[in-house]
């Protein structure tokens, strides 16, 4: 099996025009399906049970059916980060002109690597971007179709499509943060950021609260521009959620406080504490409105993608509504104009603290209802024992067991609902809590990497001196508690990888776990002050809101373009080619269960860094794995020969059923062919060693890859040696590693 040429690569590429590239990817990696159901009700032909080879009467199968979902899952993300881009830039042309300069400063030349490399631009003003968006939505509204009834019928056709819809969600990415670091003068590439209070227990609840949540900060920024310039800080409290919350402390600093990510709407909403409730766009909860109402707190929807069945009251005088919604005449409005919205929020606020019902809590009492019925159970998005739990709280007063579920619980409120007696079950969780409420810091999103720090790091990462870059992004949604990612990353910052984050995951970073520390007393245990905010080995970076997350997949195109030279227009498939066989990047989306998760994650898998899912990750329908049965192989570009190899990575989309296999499944998909006997002696001896610790053995595949003797690392045991060099192991050659063939330099 040879490489073929990928034939000419077009700017803005249409929805075919990187199908070679796809192809010859997911010929390596094969999609594995985990279908979610069998039957299909998709057109008013269904429902169609595709079991046992069944097809549908338009042809459908049931590997067409996971792989079509697949693909309009992926659309359905990037479309909703290609609207939050639009958004964003729309009104920042608006507030500041379409001819604001983009500019990210001295130390960042690549301002936007992922646009130039897809769409062939270098975007100098606010209104570069929009041509940008206009493709963008064009693709997505292409790939849409690709999925209706009668579109694409091949499998592999509707995954290269998929990996299309990722990469426009990557390009609507950025574009949103570009437009706003440069619009709100948000640091770039700055160590240290300011540490920004984290949790509850920050919060001062004595002040009115004005909380914003969702992804859209516009409103945000404008409400702490107001209390800054009329000198209203002390007296009103300024807190977010989400990624709203991550963007207004990148331009605010310790002037805003983050409550919590995505996982914390509904137990802070409960809490009482928010007077006035400011909702725009995106992973808000669908009854967040309901939720604020039944606490008394003022509901002010923001974004036209989520008006929450609220009067429009745009056009209202700030003030006037204010005293309607006081007065209760108002349940709550929607006001689509930033300005207008913040002045509305900012004079509720300024009313007082509002008389309104108590926070919702539970006790003993609350659980003497439970029948063991054991809906709760079901309902859990997780299968937490719920019932046993409150039952045992109901027949002997015991709390430990709620006590034991407190840290994996999403705070969702499924288990409410599904209680036909009203147990609270929900609160009851949060009340077998007896620690203070939290609070912790996490630091401000410092932005883009820069050219300087690219140039510094690029060798020892494509060499493999450092074991590999980990980007920690997506949902709260974890399988195991949101101090699970803390705990991973630890680790492998302990180990000498560079650790980036964004979003929601970049927050819990902030809650420490155990078992991770290095035992020094004075050594602080909150992760973002243990370790230094630069990207270098050892290094923890928050980048910022999940916008942010572009700037890790920036980062690879850099290092490409930076270290060696390849240019970027027009060379998707040569820069991909580059981060497959060279760079030790694995992104984790521990607890992505979004369809943008979905979109983010197939945008890096197109450009070869591997996605690692917790086990929900197969609800996705897809994996894409190394098959047992492929005749690996890469092109030696010095002499053009065809060379069999080890499958590096491993996978490129996978899951991992617990946080200790996930620290050993990373290390394995930071190898690469392009390693060094230095670099592959140190990956495999973080490979092999966190297997030892973690699962209490070695890997089993471990003479894989070792390519020659020296790969073996240097401290090892000659009866360790002996035994992975014996059998049936043999060397094979160290390429100049790529799989096209219009890269090979031979004459």
């Amino acid at each position: 099996m040879h490489a073929e040429p990928r034939g000419p690569t077009t700017l803005r590429p249409g929805i075919a025009d990187l199908r070679s590239w796809d192809h010859l990817l997911l010929g390596r990696y094969r999609p594995v399906y985990h279908p979610v159901t069998t039957s299909c009700a998709w057109c008013a032909l269904g429902p169609c049970e595709l079991s046992r080879g069944r097809r549908g009467p338009c042809g459908q199968t049931l590997m067409l059916l996971a792989a079509r979902e697949a693909l309009m899952l992926a659309v359905n993300g990037a479309c909703a980060h290609a609207a939050h881009a639009r958004d964003v830039v729309e009104h920042l042309i608006k507030t500041f002109g379409e001819g604001l300069l983009l500019d990210l400063g001295p130390w960042v030349q690549i301002r936007a690597p992922i646009i130039q490399l897809v769409v062939g631009r270098r975007p100098g003003r606010l209104q570069d971007l929009l041509p940008v968006l206009d493709y963008v939505d064009t693709q997505l509204v292409r790939l849409a179709a690709a999925g209706h009834f009668g579109g694409e019928s091949d499998a592999l056709d509707l995954e290269s499509k998929t990996l299309h819809a990722g990469t426009m969600d990557l390009l609507a990415l950025e574009a949103a943060d570009l437009a706003q670091t440069a619009a709100y003068q948000f640091p770039v590439a700055v160590a240290d950021t300011p540490l920004v209070p984290l949790g509850l227990g920050e919060v001062d609840a004595s002040k009115p609260v004005i909380l914003c949540i969702g992804h859209h900060s516009a409103v945000g920024h404008r409400i702490a521009e107001l209390l800054e310039a009329r000198a209203l800080s002390p007296q009103v409290e300024l807190v977010g959620l989400c990624c709203t919350a991550h963007d207004m402390a990148r331009g605010h600093g310790a002037a805003v406080k983050i409550v919590g990510n995505q996982r914390d709407q509904l137990s802070f909403i409960r809490a009482g504490v928010a007077d006035v409730v400011v909702a725009d766009q995106q992973c808000i909860r669908l009854d967040l409105r309901e939720e604020a109402l039944t606490t008394g707190a003022c509901f002010i929807a923001t974004s036209e993608e989520a008006c929450a069945g609220l009067p429009d009251e745009t056009a209202a005088d700030p003030e006037a509504l204010a005293c309607d919604l006081a007065a209760r005449a108002l349940a709550g409005v929607f006001v689509a104009d930033p300005d207008r919205a913040a002045e509305l929020a900012l004079a509720l606020a300024l009313r007082g603290k509002r008389a309104r019902p108590r926070q919702v809590t539970a006790d003993e009492d609350d659980a003497i209802n439970c029948t063991r019925c054991f809906a709760c159970d079901q309902s859990c998005p997780l299968q937490l024992p719920l019932t046993e739990a409150v039952w045992s709280l109901a027949s002997e007063g015991r709390w430990d067991l709620l006590g034991g579920v407190t840290d994996r619980c999403l705070r969702c409120g499924s288990c409410d609902a599904a209680c036909r007696l009203e147990v609270p079950v929900m609160a009851l969780v949060q009340a077998a809590d007896r620690r203070p409420a939290q609070r912790s810091l996490v630091r401000a999103g410092r932005g883009p990497i820069s050219d300087f720090e690219i140039k510094s790091t690029g060798p020892a990462i494509v060499l493999g001196d450092i074991p590999g870059i980990v980007a920690f992004l997506a949902c709260p949604d974890y399988p195991d508690g949101r101090g699970a990612v803390a705990w991973m990353a630890r680790a492998l910052a302990e180990r000498g990888y560079i650790v980036l984050t964004a979003g929601c995951a970049a927050m819990d970073l902030a809650w420490c776990a155990e078992g991770s520390g290095a035992g020094e007393e004075d050594t602080p245990a909150n992760p973002y002050q243990r370790y230094p905010a630069v990207f270098d080995q050892g290094g923890l970076l928050n980048l910022g809101s999940c916008v942010s997350a572009s700037h890790a997949i920036g980062a690879a195109i850099k290092v490409a373009s930076i270290f060696l030279h390849r240019r970027l227009a027009g060379n998707f498939a040569g820069i991909a080619d580059y981060i497959l066989n060279r760079i030790g990047m694995v992104g984790v989306l521990w607890g992505g269960v979004t369809p943008k998760a979905l979109a983010a994650s197939a945008g890096a898998n197109r450009l070869g860094i591997p996605v690692l899912f917790g086990p929900q990750g197969e609800r996705f329908r897809r994996t894409l794995e190394a098959a047992p049965d492929l005749a690996w192989w890469v092109l030696d570009a010095r002499t053009g020969r065809q060379l069999g190899g080890t499958p590096a990575p491993a996978s490129l989309c996978t899951t991992a059923a617990s946080r200790e296999e996930a620290l050993v499944q990373i290390a394995r998909l930071c190898l690469r062919p392009n390693d060094t006997t230095m670099g592959r002696q140190v990956k495999l001896e973080h490979y092999a060693g966190l297997s030892r610790e973690l699962l209490g053995h070695p890997p089993d595949d471990l003479a894989r890859w070792i390519r020659s003797a020296y790969d073996v690392p240097e401290g090892w045991s000659e009866a360790e040696r002996a035994r992975l060099l014996g059998g049936g192991w043999a060397p094979v050659p160290i390429p100049d590693p790529t799989l096209l063939a219009e890269l090979v330099r031979a004459g």
